[in-house]
């Protein structure tokens, strides 16, 4: 293991497919300072069969709900003020949702049509895991 390489993933899905996911040291992309206002607005997104609505607070503190019934809520911090990596700690919570837990994850903040426009976002506890693309509002 080596710091500023590559990372080979082979993640499986629910439904039985694999996939080799290669996560690459990007210079530009995690050396650059964020602050929890950067994050701050409105956010949603959308995978096969779920969309979900994000709104995180200008000191950390979001919520989150999904089309699946599941409710979300968690603090986001960031560790080193000069790198761009978010953690987050949340809560999972529904009467119908099936992956009621506390999750803890790791996140990055991207520029795709302009400035801190995508979050990039991934999650799991010893039961499940989860990555999701959220775009500002």
């Amino acid at each position: 293991m080596s710091s500023e390489g590559t990372l080979r993933a082979t993640v499986e899905g629910s439904l039985g497919t694999t996939l080799d996911v290669d996560l690459v040291y990007e210079t530009a992309a995690y050396e650059r300072s964020i602050s929890l206002a950067d994050l701050a607005g409105s956010w949603s997104g959308s995978v096969s069969g779920l969309s979900f609505a994000i709104i995180i607070s200008p000191s950390g503190s979001f919520a989150a709900s999904g089309s699946d019934g599941c409710s979300v809520a968690g603090e986001l911090t960031i560790p080193q003020l000069d790198r761009n990596m978010i953690k987050g700690d949340l809560t999972i919570s529904g009467f119908n949702c099936s992956v009621n837990g506390t999750y803890r994850g790791l996140a990055i903040l991207a520029n795709n049509l302009q400035a801190n426009d995508t979050l990039f976002i991934g999650y799991s506890n010893n039961n499940y895991g989860f990555a999701y693309q959220a775009d500002r509002n």
